[in-house]
């Protein structure tokens, strides 16, 4: 005599495999890797992208000093010195 449907034996099934919800999340992870390891090095490539804009741009290089002048001028008479 089967007490059980088709689906609820499948479900005692599962229950009784071991550290199946472990097993889920790995499997999970191996799946999604390839994605979400391409979404992160794009977002790596473009921000080293930005860095190296940034550090090789002769506009903040002369925006920066223009921070510094300003920056030596209000402390010019000051104990603080020059920067």
């Amino acid at each position: 005599l089967n007490i059980w449907d088709v689906a609820e034996e499948f479900l005692l099934e599962l229950i009784s495999v071991p550290h199946f919800k472990l097993r889920l999340e790995v499997w999970d992870f191996a799946n999604a890797f390839m994605e979400r390891f391409g979404a992160i090095s794009q977002a790596d490539m473009e921000l080293s992208s930005g860095c190296t804009a940034v550090l090789t741009s002769g506009r903040v290089r002369h925006l920066l000093g223009l921070a510094l002048y300003a920056g030596n001028f209000l402390n010019g008479g000051t104990s603080r010195g020059r920067a």
